[in-house]
C-alpha cells in the first residue's frame, strides 16, 4: 500500500510516527523509493533534559530527549537499537510485544 502511495504522489520526504514495529517496515520502502524520511521515535524519559541517559540510543548514544524525537533516516540507519528492542523504566533491554 506505501509503495502504491508513492507510485502515484510526488512526494519529497516522509514523516512516521507510528509503533517502531511499523517504522522499521517503512525502511525498505522508502529506501527503495529513494524517498528520505523521518521518524519520531519514543523512549522512556526519565529527567528529560539529558542527563539520566533513560533515553539513549545505541550505538550512538542519541539522547531523544534532546536530540530528538524526530531521527532522520540516515542517522536511523546506524542505530542497531531501532525496532529491535526498547528499555524499560530500570534501563533492561526488552523486546517489543510479541516479539523476541
Amino acid at each position: 500500500a506505501a509503495d502504491e502511495l508513492l507510485a502515484v504522489r510526488s512526494v519529497d520526504r516522509a514523516y512516521a510516527a507510528c509503533p517502531e514495529l511499523m517504522m522499521r517496515a517503512l525502511v525498505p520502502v522508502f529506501d527503495t523509493a529513494g524517498l528520505p524520511f523521518a521518524f519520531l521515535l519514543e523512549r522512556y524519559m526519565k529527567c528529560g533534559i539529558g542527563i539520566c541517559g533513560s533515553c539513549t540510543l545505541d550505538p550512538e548514544g542519541i539522547r531523544l530527549c534532546v536530540e530528538g524525537p524526530v531521527i532522520d533516516g540516515s542517522r536511523l540507519a546506524r542505530l542497531t537499537e531501532f525496532g529491535t528492542y526498547r528499555r524499560d523504566a530500570a534501563g533492561r533491554r526488552r523486546g517489543f510485544s510479541g516479539c523476541a
